[in-house]
């Protein structure tokens, strides 16, 4: 598996953070955008998974709001290294793992939980 930098990870999590409508090609990767429109990726495409799978989760149920951030990491790091990590044994405890470490920052948690909130309010 690639080697998951931080940096871009926060970066990403700045990125989903904004109004859609705010966001421009090189908040998805402002280390390179041009690597990054050739590779197809984009914010949009990233937000519009999220957006089906967060949605697909039961908001009302006990163990959303710890559930929804482990999607949204899933989510992330489908987007960046591509749906082949899927595939690899560890991704769910990876996924888990990179969450609860973020999740441990009161500020990115609070991102966290705005990129959720604003990705369900899109209806």
């Amino acid at each position: 598996m690639s080697k998951i930098d931080p940096t871009r990870l926060s970066y990403v999590l700045a990125a989903l953070a904004k109004p859609k409508e705010r966001v421009t090609s090189s908040a998805s990767n402002p280390a390179s955008p041009s690597k990054n429109q050739k590779s197809g990726k984009n914010m949009e495409t990233l937000r519009t998974r999220l957006h089906s799978r967060l949605n697909s989760l039961n908001q009302h149920a006990e163990g959303f709001r710890d559930a929804a951030p482990v999607v949204t990491v899933q989510e992330i790091l489908c987007w960046e290294f591509g749906d082949g990590i899927l595939e690899h044994g560890e991704f769910k405890h990876i996924a888990q793992k990179v969450t609860e470490t973020m999740m441990g920052d009161p500020k990115v948690e609070k991102a966290m939980h705005a990129i959720v909130d604003q990705a369900l309010s899109e209806k």
